[in-house]
């Protein structure tokens, strides 16, 4: 379903060519994106989908020596004999079918080797297959620990395709216009710095690299010897990543490529854990401007999608006499769907300051009890248990927000959900059709997913996990500092900077208490214990905290995994491996991870299924996951 704060930033970035959506939050260099569960449970699945959501350019490279290599031809229709996987029941995956896939990743993933490339997207897709299959056979739908979330995947298909149905009608070309010419008033101009880079796997080899350009080493030449990207390195602009907008950059990175001049490298790598470490060079320095709607209309027309969808349940909202309720028992104001983007767009201002009466409410958020009476829908009470519970289901979305706005959000949206419940019953949306189909293909790709890593789990045992901590206690560097960070999640980046002026006359964990609505994290007084050079690499943090003396805030906030921190370096110390029990679990999902490639291929053979390379010959799958395991290794 929609939420307010979700449609707001993305207005910002829809009018931003090649693909620097809403999702770009996930696209920062030097963020981590192993805190968050990769998209497909396996290595080969999980380094397709990082490497989609690895920093991409805002616009691409316009250099032939660039160009994505061509592939064999496909062909045009699925109903052509271009089988790449056949399954038992004599359905199949086809070339065609694997092409779709390789075509919505990112162009700079479809420069990979096209066979490697090919393989790894074949490898998904059958492994998609064949553990669905495996939880039919089992039954799995049907266990008790899956049971609840496949009624929650249902009801939010439902809840969709009955918004999406009531508001299709209204999205026009002319309305896409005008939310396009609306667009175009709020655009912002900020500069797009076009960048190269030389990509190597240590952060050792890149400082290395840096050391030498610093004395005068030429950029191409260090790139033809030490780069382990596939480029054509005959060409001049060889290794460009394209244009980054600078809002999307880290602000310790940020402030280093300011002071690029074009033509120069760029004195700090940028780390991905995708991808690993690049040393760049500035290629070229340009002010920002709107792409045309044609470039754009398709993330247009989803913006416009979401801001119809929240007028349509507001309306919904009023046929059923919503009524709610402030913590301190007055009768919230009815607002507007405007009135709520303009009151989030006012909080973003760093001079916001929160009226007498949010103070008030804000204060008696402690003092509620689970049968306070939060809202009412016709007859029916909707008691702050129920609200309680909905948060705690949804944390993700009410990261970084102060409480009171938190209970604020989470009633509109828990609220919609109720009554699009109740109209969508009505109209007897179970049986559409659409819905019907929409929701089997979603529960069949969570509960493949779900049972390839249950499977995957009963092959770890505890030797192994003692094992991969008796490796990871040999690769420990006595020699390297191992620092400790607090830290204060902020809805924004004006927010952090309020918080930051804030810590400047009060104690971090009043304001941590005021700022911080994740329990977990309020529990452990904001800390993430002790990180490693390698761990805040993956943050993009390393390059500041390590210049920070003990005890000190960092004087920006700090964006990590598309969150906005503020950080405090606590301590720092010489290098230590946590103790066993408390690795154990870490390192144990990092083998079941790692173990769903060999599960795929087990499945793969005891089901019989035939895979054909795109030169047409079968397929060995114990030699695919090997090439797969090698093209994770970067080989």
């Amino acid at each position: 379903m929609i939420f307010y704060r979700l449609l707001f930033a993305s207005c910002a970035v829809v009018l931003v060519e090649t693909g620097c959506d809403d999702s770009s939050k996930k696209q920062n260099p030097g963020a981590l994106s192993g805190n968050e569960p990769a998209a497909s449970a396996s290595p080969a699945g999980s380094q397709v989908e990082s490497a989609a959501a690895a920093p991409r350019p805002a616009e691409p490279a316009a250099d032939a020596g660039n160009a994505t290599p061509k592939a064999p031809e496909a062909t045009t229709t699925p109903e052509a004999k271009d089988t790449a996987a056949v399954f038992p029941d004599g359905s199949r995956v086809t070339k065609f079918d694997v092409m779709k896939r390789i075509e919505l990743l990112p162009e700079r993933v479809r420069s990979m080797p096209f066979t490697q490339l090919y393989n790894m997207i074949l490898f998904v897709m059958v492994q998609e297959r064949v553990a669905y299959m495996s939880a039919a056979k089992e039954g799995f739908e049907k266990d008790s620990s899956v049971s609840g979330h496949v009624e929650q995947i249902k009801a939010n298909v439902q809840r969709q395709m009955f918004i999406d149905a009531a508001i299709k009608d209204r999205i026009t070309p002319d309305a896409i216009q005008k939310q396009y010419d609306q667009l175009l008033k709020t655009f912002k101009v900020e500069k797009e710095y076009g960048l190269r880079h030389i990509l190597v796997k240590e952060r050792e080899e890149a400082d290395r690299i840096i050391e030498e350009l610093k004395n005068g080493k030429s950029f191409d030449e260090l790139q033809r010897q030490h780069t382990i990207e596939q480029i054509n390195r005959t060409d001049a602009n060889a290794g460009f990543i394209g244009y980054f907008r600078s809002s999307m950059l880290p602000p310790d990175l940020r402030e280093h490529i300011e002071k690029t001049s074009v033509g120069s490298f760029v004195p700090v790598p940028m780390f991905t854990p995708e991808n690993g470490y690049s040393v760049l060079f500035l290629a070229d320095k340009k002010d920002s401007a709107p792409a045309p709607l044609n470039k754009v209309e398709a993330r247009v027309k989803s913006l416009l999608s979401r801001r119809l969808a929240l007028y349509k349940m507001a309306e919904i909202q009023q046929t059923h006499k919503v009524v709610r309720y402030a913590p301190n028992g007055s009768v919230l104001p009815e607002k507007s769907v405007d009135e709520k983007l303009e009151d989030i767009k006012a909080k973003q201002n760093p001079g916001w300051k929160p009226s007498a009466d949010d103070v008030k409410n804000e204060s008696e958020m402690n003092n509620l009890k689970d049968t306070f009476v939060v809202a009412k829908v016709g007859d029916r009470s909707i008691v702050f248990a129920e609200l309680t519970a909905f948060i705690k289901e949804n944390a993700t979305l009410f990261r970084g927000m102060p409480p009171y706005d938190v209970y604020l959000y989470a009633l509109d949206e828990f609220l919609n959900r109720i009554v699009v419940d109740i109209d969508a019953g009505k109209a007897g949306a179970s049986q559409w059709p659409d819905v019907v189909s929409k929701q089997k293909e979603a529960v069949s790709a969570y509960l493949a997913r779900e049972h390839l890593i249950r499977l995957s789990e009963k092959d770890i045992t505890e030797a192994q996990i003692r094992a991969s901590y008796d490796k990871a206690a040999e690769r420990i560097d006595k020699n390297e500092m191992e620092i400790s960070l607090r830290v204060i999640p902020a809805s924004s980046e004006d927010k952090g900077k309020q918080i930051i002026a804030q810590l400047k006359s009060a104690q971090f964990d009043k304001v941590l208490a005021e700022n911080c609505t994740d329990k977990q994290l309020l529990e452990k007084k904001g800390s993430l214990g002790y990180l490693t050079k390698e761990d805040l690499s993956r943050l993009g943090l390393y390059e500041s905290v390590k210049k920070a003396p003990k005890a000190t805030v960092l004087p920006l906030p700090m964006r990590v995994n598309g969150q906005w921190l503020v950080v405090r370096v606590e301590d720092k110390r010489q290098q230590q491996l946590p103790p066993y029990a408390e690795a154990k679990e870490y390192l144990k999902k990092q083998l079941i991870q790692e173990n769903t490639v060999n599960v795929t291929t087990r499945l793969a053979k005891e089901f019989g299924v035939v895979a054909y390379g795109i030169d047409g010959q079968e397929l060995d799958f114990e030699h695919l996951r090997d090439s797969l395991g090698e093209a994770a290794a970067g080989k």
